[in-house]
C-alpha cells in the first residue's frame, strides 16, 4: 500500500478574513485609483475657485487705475486751485509745501516743526483708501469756503464680509493774503491741538 500524502496547504498571511492571494491587491488598486480621481476632481474645483479669484482681484485693480487717474488742476489763483495743491501735498507727503498754503492770519496757526510733525504722526489720512474732489467754492470778497467731497473705500474680511463706499463734506475757509488766497482754516483731521 502505498503511503498517501498530502501536500500542505499554503500559509495565507494578513488579517483573517483576508481574501484569497492576488485577490486583494486587485481591490487596493481599485480603491486607490477611486481615491486618486477624487482627488484631481477637488483639486480642479480647487484651481476653478482659485482662478476666479484671481481674475476678480485682477478686474478690481484694473478699475482702481482707471478711477484713479490724475485730475488737472485748478488755477492757483483759485481758493479750490490752493486747496487742491494743499490737499496734494499732503498726499505727497510734502508737509512743509503744504504748510506754505496756510494764511499767516490763521488763528492758532502751528509752527512748521509742529504741523510737520503732527502729519507725520498723523494716521487721519489714507490716500489709498480715498478719493477726493473739489465740491462748491463760494467767494465772499476776501474769503472763501471751499468744499472737498470725501469719498473711503472699505473692504470687509471674513467668509461674509463686503465692500462699501462712503462720503463726508470737508470745509476749508480761505483769505485774499497779498492776492494770494491761503487756507485760514482747516477741517479737524489736519490740524492736532497746536
Amino acid at each position: 500500500m502505498k503511503a498517501y500524502t498530502a501536500e500542505p496547504e499554503p500559509v495565507v498571511t494578513g488579517p483573517p478574513h483576508a481574501a484569497p492571494p492576488g485577490v486583494e491587491g486587485d481591490r487596493n488598486a481599485v480603491t486607490a485609483d477611486a481615491a486618486r480621481a477624487a482627488q484631481r476632481r477637488t483639486d480642479r474645483l480647487l484651481l476653478l475657485v482659485l482662478g476666479g479669484v484671481v481674475a476678480l482681484l485682477v478686474i478690481a485693480g484694473f478699475g482702481v487705475v482707471l478711477l484713479r487717474q490724475p485730475v488737472p488742476l485748478l488755477p492757483a489763483d483759485t481758493p479750490g486751485g490752493t486747496v487742491q495743491r494743499f490737499l496734494t501735498a499732503i498726499e505727497n507727503e510734502s508737509y512743509d509745501e503744504a504748510y506754505n498754503y496756510l494764511s499767516e492770519r490763521m488763528v492758532n496757526k502751528p509752527s512748521r516743526e509742529e504741523f510737520v510733525q503732527f502729519h507725520l504722526q498723523s494716521f487721519y489720512f489714507n490716500p489709498a483708501g480715498e478719493r477726493r474732489r473739489i465740491g462748491e467754492e463760494t467767494i465772499y470778497g476776501e474769503s472763501a469756503t471751499v468744499q472737498v467731497i470725501v469719498s473711503e473705500f472699505h473692504v470687509s474680511p471674513g467668509p461674509f464680509g463686503g465692500s462699501g463706499e462712503y462720503s463726508y463734506t470737508e470745509a476749508f475757509t480761505l483769505r485774499l493774503d497779498d492776492g494770494a488766497w491761503l487756507i485760514s482754516g482747516l477741517p479737524w483731521r489736519y490740524h492736532g491741538s497746536y
